[in-house]
């Protein structure tokens, strides 16, 4: 990932953790800005370290971003794993920008204006690479495994960058989920950095 340029943060993993000594994360370290994720260190409020990954267990689970995300052109890419395919929440700014897997056949992106993408390859129990984008013409889209996900009737895959991409948090799941590394861009990737990335990425 250190050799895509527009690489702007890495929460790599097993890397630059900090946990208290019940196991509660309070810390995830950005490896490529400075733009932190941290948690209270409070059991009710905090992930969990589990041999590498962060795990969330309840809604109150949360990591939040020393400064806020506003995003324009951004691609987002995610290895994680839950307990159960609708994991709800995987990163939100409040009630107007957020992403969410609603269940193994459908996920939200929400930038302004909600868009609902048909999805396919993501099971319980099974790591996966998650991935979206939106590209300087406003173009949103979704990949699973690398595999692009069409968006569902009815909806649009266009919201202008004009409109930004506002989030606070990574977490907050109404069930288990281990993150085991995000990356964040802030361009579109090629399709031979996507590929490279999904690779690197079945490796954790």
């Amino acid at each position: 990932p250190a050799s895509i340029s527009s690489l702007i943060h890495w929460y790599k993993y097993d890397t630059g953790i900090t946990q208290d000594g019940d196991g509660d994360i309070t810390a995830w370290a950005d490896q490529e800005g400075s733009n932190n994720l941290t948690a209270s260190g409070d059991t009710a409020d905090s992930p969990q370290y589990d041999n590498g990954a962060i795990k969330f267990v309840e809604s109150g689970d949360d990591l939040e971003w020393g400064s806020a995300l506003s995003l324009g052109t951004f691609s987002f890419y995610f290895r994680y794993e839950s307990s159960d395919v609708a994991v709800d929440w995987i990163i939100k700014g409040g009630s107007t920008d957020w992403v969410k897997v609603q269940s193994d056949s459908s996920l939200r992106v929400k930038i302004g204006t909600r868009m609902d993408f048909d999805t396919s390859g993501m099971s319980a129990d099974t790591k996966v690479n998650l991935g979206i984008d939106r590209a300087s013409n406003g173009d949103v889209g979704v990949f699973v495994n690398n595999s692009a996900q069409s968006v569902a009737s009815g909806y649009t895959d266009n919201i202008a960058t004009s409109t930004t991409f506002d989030i606070t948090k990574v977490g907050s799941p109404l069930i288990t989920v281990k993150m085991y590394e995000i990356l964040i861009f802030n361009d579109v990737l090629s399709s031979e950095d996507k590929g490279l990335l999904n690779t690197y990425l079945n490796t954790i």
